[in-house]
């Protein structure tokens, strides 16, 4: 009986220890998410303004472009042009922009 008192306080320390270990790392993926998806917003913002000059570059009028992430540097978007809803796989590295499936005059 003696020998289990003797680490309760030891074993109390320890269990505390590790849950305050749990919660930083839970907090530190907590913010390293929504840094992730500030960015992924910001991206997504600029695909669809880049994919926007590309289109008025050809004299279409494109309105209410939409973009998903698919992976890398790879963009699926939803473009309205001249009232109809097209689709095309766009991908933008940040200097070149390649769009494939729309139909621009």
């Amino acid at each position: 009986m003696g020998v289990t008192e003797k680490y309760a306080p030891i074993r109390r320390h320890a269990i505390g220890v590790a849950a305050v270990a749990v919660l930083s790392l839970g907090a530190w993926g907590g913010v390293i998410v929504a840094l992730q998806g500030g960015q992924g917003a910001a991206d997504a913002s600029r695909v669809q303004s880049d994919l926007s000059a590309l289109i008025d570059s050809h004299g279409a009028s494109g309105s209410a472009i939409s973009c998903t992430h698919q992976q890398g540097n790879v963009w699926e978007c939803a473009v309205t042009l001249n009232g109809q809803q097209q689709w095309a796989t766009v991908t933008d590295d940040g200097h070149n922009i390649i769009e494939q499936g729309l139909q621009l005059p």
